[in-house]
């Protein structure tokens, strides 16, 4: 019963990409993690990686963590599309595209999605 509530190896390594991420000191850093990690980048990756980025400054590189992400299929979510819509701050064009993609993907904007896209 202990080894079902203990985590995959895989999961362990996602976890642990996703604390890397938190704590990246730098976009560089955020680059190499995702880089090196590509094999096991999963939407809480994508969602920090994103929120870095931004917080360096660096939305561009966000938005192509989102298209990466979904050009290499992993199943996109509410929270997936509202980093991405909080990282188009600048682009009100895009935040509302990625609000109807959302929309059109059936995946229901949640609160963060529109006050992400009001700002």
């Amino acid at each position: 019963q202990a080894r079902a509530l203990s985590a995959s190896p895989r999961t362990k390594v996602q976890r642990l990409l996703v604390q890397k991420l938190k704590h990246a000191k730098h976009a560089d850093q955020v680059s190499r993690l995702l880089r090196e990690n590509e094999e096991v980048v999963n939407v809480f990756a994508v969602c920090t990686a994103m929120s870095k980025y931004k917080a360096f400054g660096r939305p561009r590189e966000a938005l192509a963590v989102f298209a990466n992400a979904k050009a290499s299929g992993l199943r996109q979510n509410a929270y997936t599309y509202s980093a991405a819509i909080s990282a188009s701050e600048t682009d009100w064009r895009l935040a509302l595209e990625l609000l109807c993609e959302m929309r059109d993907a059936g995946i229901e904007p949640n609160d963060f999605s529109y006050s992400a896209a009001m700002w």
